[in-house]
């Protein structure tokens, strides 16, 4: 299983090994974000709600937590491409 769950402050991978990775994230529109590998799903906390992404590859996430901006990525990335549903609260 691989995990990767990422707040304003800080990025932090966990694998089934529990191997934890932190890097520092700066986005003016996303609170967190986190992605679950095994069913390839990307839930995404906006300021306005929270959103879940179903079908987003790996390599997605990867880019996601790697990027200099998440606002830009996410539009150009994961924004209309794959199916959304907004999140309860």
């Amino acid at each position: 299983m691989n995990v990767i769950f990422t707040t304003e402050t800080a990025t932090t991978s966990i694998h089934a090994n529990k191997n934890i990775l932190a890097t520092d994230v700066n986005s003016t529109v996303v609170t967190e974000w986190w992605y679950h590998a095994d069913y390839e799903v990307l839930v995404v906390t906006y300021k306005g709600g929270a959103y879940r992404y179903a079908g987003v590859p790996y390599s997605v996430a990867v880019g996601l937590m790697n990027t200099t901006s998440v606002g830009k990525y996410l539009n150009t990335e994961v924004k209309g491409k794959y199916e959304y549903s907004k999140m309860e609260d």
